[in-house]
């Protein structure tokens, strides 16, 4: 079994369906921001990585965008591979958007 597949078996292993968003939510561990992390050995030597990097296949140029707005969801369906600019631009869309529904739910 490759190295790939390994962790493709582990990342279904350790994610749960959420049936009300469709979110692929991690179990595992996650860092700081909450984003899924994970551990593992390649050729001996100790590695971490972002499990959305790892799913997406993310090239180090790119980054990968969360549409769902879901840290730690890991479902393909709701990550896209973007340029540094269009992830920063997309947050801050999401920002506020969130901001005007909340600043509504108050009025």
């Amino acid at each position: 079994m490759t190295l790939y597949q390994r962790l493709a078996h582990r990342i279904a292993r350790l994610s749960a369906l959420c049936p009300v968003s469709g979110c692929h939510l991690w179990m595992g561990a996650v860092n700081n921001d909450g984003y899924a992390r994970i551990n593992y050995r390649d050729n001996g030597q100790h590695r971490q990585a972002l499990v959305h990097r790892i799913v997406m296949d993310a090239p180090r140029n790119r980054e990968v965008d969360h549409l769902c707005g879901v840290r730690c969801c890991v479902n393909p369906a709701h990550l896209m591979l973007v340029t540094h600019r269009e992830n920063c631009s997309s947050r801050e869309n999401r920002r506020r958007f969130q901001w005007r529904n909340y600043t509504a739910e108050i009025l």
